[in-house]
């Protein structure tokens, strides 16, 4: 027999993944998000506004940003987003890019301007990328923590330039095994993108979403 509560764990974080777009929100939470630093430890930096754009590079950082309803700010994108997301409809909504040049396909040719507007490598970050990054003067730019350690050299290039950068973390588990509540990786995650972007109503309504869907997927368990 299939154990019903491994099928409403899946469940929530399938929806959760699918980026809900019709949220029930219950309860509140009156304090606010709390976190002091990003996955890559350090200190958050508001965004006072989005004007710059976002540029979403690695894993799972265009995905946030449009859990967050921001895939339409974002400037530039991971190469694998290139490929993908128009074949993502579950993950991604709207579209990757605010202002294209040339095409607008899935599969852009090296001498299509809009190539221009994705890196040039899977979950990564080149020094050609870097260039686009400096030239661009995004707002704010959205790596996963381990750019850190893994690049560097690039990265040390763009802190010197000034640009604002968040480390978010890989999340692959959404709920604690024995209360269903949500982790504390997946509580910071929402958190610092809420904070840094100043998106804290949106980020109150993911984790009311995923109280909702818990709760009501725990009703249909056997008691």
């Amino acid at each position: 027999m299939v154990d019903k509560k491994v099928i409403a764990i899946a469940a929530v974080a399938i929806l959760a993944i699918a980026g809900v777009s019709a949220f029930m929100v219950v309860g509140n939470n009156d304090d606010g998000p709390k976190a002091d630093t990003d996955f890559a430890g350090k200190n958050l930096e508001v965004v006072d506004n989005l004007d710059g754009g976002i540029v979403a590079v690695g894993q799972d950082s265009f995905r946030w940003m449009t859990y967050f309803g921001l895939a339409d700010k974002c400037v530039m994108v991971d190469q694998n987003d290139m490929t993908n997301y128009l074949g993502k409809s579950f993950m991604y909504t709207g579209r990757a890019l605010v202002k294209i040049e040339g095409g607008d396909s899935a599969k852009l040719s090296s001498e299509d301007a809009a190539r221009a507007y994705f890196t040039h490598t899977n979950c990564g970050i080149t020094d050609a990328d870097v260039n686009t990054i400096l030239n661009l003067k995004p707002s704010v730019m959205v790596i996963p923590a381990g750019f850190y350690d893994d690049y560097p050299t690039q990265m040390a290039a763009i802190e010197k330039a000034g640009i604002n950068t968040l480390a978010i973390g890989y999340i692959y588990t959404f709920l604690e095994k024995d209360t269903f509540k949500i982790t504390s990786d997946l509580e910071k995650q929402i958190d610092i993108i809420s904070i840094v972007l100043k998106q804290g109503e949106r980020g109150e309504e993911l984790k009311n979403a995923f109280e909702y869907l818990v709760n009501d997927l725990k009703s249909c368990l056997p008691r």
